[in-house]
C-alpha cells in the first residue's frame, strides 16, 4: 500500500469485544503471533485491521509491538471493556479517554489524537451512549473489588481501569511512525460493582476450561449467579461498542462523520 493511503486498525483484547464488528467488517485474510490474531479487511471503504491481543499489558504491548512493525498503520482505535472508577458510570456507558496512562504510574501516559477524540465524541452522541471524558488507567491485574476501584478513583481521578490501553499506545508511541490514535472503553462493571475473579478457569482470550470452571463451581457456589450476570453485563458494553464502532465508521446507516 503507499504511504499516502490509511490503513485503520481497531485492537481489541478479546473474542467477545471483537465480535461487536461482526456486522462491519469484511474479513480476508488473518495472521496470527502468539497471543495476537490480526484480521486484515475493510470497514466501509477503508482498508483496515482488527487485532485480537490478548488480555493484560504484556499480551498487548507485544502484540502492538508485532502490529505496528508489520503493518503501515496510520490510524488507530483501541476499544474494548472497562472498569469504572468515578461515580454516576453505569454498565454500557463509554470512557473516551482523552489520556491513557498505567496505574502505577498516574500522572504519565499518552494523549489521544484531538481530532479522532471530537470524531469519537461526535460518533458516540449519534448512538446515545453516555460518555465520560477523561484519563482511562491500565493495571497490571484485574481491579475486581469495590474497595479498590474506589481506592484508585479518589487517588488518581480516572474515570476508568482496562488492563491494555497504555501498553498499545505506548508501542504505538514508541513505533517510529505517525500514528493517530484514539481510546474508547465501555463500562462492564460499575464503581459499586464486585467481579468475581474468573482467572482460574479462563484463558487469556477469555476462552472456558471446562475442568477448572466445573472445579471452581463446586468451591464457589456463587459463581452460579455471578457469571451470569457478568456475561449480560458484558453483552450490554458489546452492544454499545457495536452502535459506536457503526456511527465512527459510517456504516450500518450511520453518517459517515469524518
Amino acid at each position: 500500500m503507499s504511504e499516502s493511503r490509511e490503513l485503520w486498525a481497531v485492537t481489541v483484547a478479546l473474542p467477545h469485544e471483537a465480535a461487536a464488528l461482526r456486522a462491519h467488517f469484511r474479513g480476508g485474510a488473518q495472521t496470527r503471533y502468539r497471543h495476537l490474531t490480526v484480521t486484515e479487511g475493510r470497514l466501509g471503504d477503508r482498508e483496515a485491521l482488527l487485532a485480537v491481543t490478548g488480555m493484560g499489558p504484556e499480551r498487548a504491548g507485544e502484540a502492538a509491538r508485532f502490529l505496528f512493525a508489520q503493518y503501515p498503520v496510520t490510524h488507530l482505535v483501541s476499544t474494548g471493556y472497562c472498569g469504572g472508577l468515578q461515580p454516576g458510570l453505569v454498565c454500557g456507558d463509554a470512557v473516551l479517554a482523552e489520556r491513557c496512562a498505567f496505574a502505577a504510574e498516574p500522572q504519565g501516559g499518552w494523549l489521544c489524537d484531538l481530532p479522532l477524540l471530537r470524531r469519537a465524541e461526535e460518533a458516540l452522541r449519534l448512538a446515545d451512549i453516555p460518555t465520560r471524558l477523561g484519563t482511562l488507567l491500565t493495571s497490571s491485574k484485574p481491579v475486581l473489588k469495590a474497595a479498590e476501584k474506589e481506592l484508585l478513583g479518589a487517588r488518581t481521578g480516572a474515570a476508568g481501569v482496562d488492563m491494555e490501553s497504555a501498553a498499545i499506545l505506548r508501542e504505538a508511541a514508541g513505533s517510529g511512525k505517525k500514528i493517530a490514535s484514539v481510546t474508547v472503553r465501555f463500562i462492564v462493571d460499575a464503581l459499586q460493582d464486585e467481579l468475581a475473579d474468573t482467572g482460574p478457569f479462563l484463558d487469556e482470550n477469555a476462552g472456558v476450561k471446562p475442568l477448572r470452571l466445573a472445579r471452581e463451581l463446586l468451591r464457589r457456589p456463587k459463581l452460579f449467579q455471578e457469571l451470569p450476570d457478568l456475561g449480560r453485563k458484558a453483552a450490554r458494553a458489546r452492544d454499545g461498542l457495536t452502535r459506536f464502532l457503526g456511527r465512527f465508521f459510517g456504516l450500518g446507516g450511520a453518517q459517515n462523520q469524518s
